[in-house]
């Protein structure tokens, strides 16, 4: 059994953490799963749309918290895949594909609307793009 370290954290600001022995999770790139941690009565807290990072000795994921309860018995946070953040509809001109790649024009369209947009709001703090690949048809 492993051990595993939940963090929550409000944009940068770090709020709390804690550990559990057990985890269970779910994870489909193509269809997001909401997964949940159940705390007990640790001292966690969470608000909708916070992020949480959950890392063990052999996994890391990081997601978006969708729902928070707080029961006399337990605390469960719901939550799911931080990728559901980019499930968004963003306007492409065709044309833009002339000059690049598809994943050099992905990687231009998520710097826009989430790390360069004017409305400070919806960039991401710590969000950095990085394309590794690229094919041209």
């Amino acid at each position: 059994m492993g051990l595993y370290n939940v963090e929550i954290f409000r944009r940068s600001e770090y709020i709390c953490s804690t550990q559990l022995g057990e985890l269970e999770y779910k994870e489909d790139y193509l269809s997001p799963e909401k997964n949940k941690i159940k705390t007990g009565q640790q001292a966690v807290t969470a608000k909708e749309g916070d992020y949480i990072r959950v890392r063990g000795t052999d996994i890391e994921h990081i997601g978006i918290v969708t729902q928070y309860d707080d029961t006399k018995t337990e605390r469960v946070i719901t939550y799911e895949s931080f990728l559901t953040i980019f499930d968004v509809e963003i306007f492409c001109d065709p044309s833009e594909l002339e000059n690049t790649t598809l994943e050099n024009l992905i990687a231009k369209k998520i710097r826009e609307y989430f790390i360069e947009n004017e409305d400070s709001l919806q960039n991401i703090p710590g969000l950095t793009v990085e394309v590794l690949s690229g094919a041209v048809s």
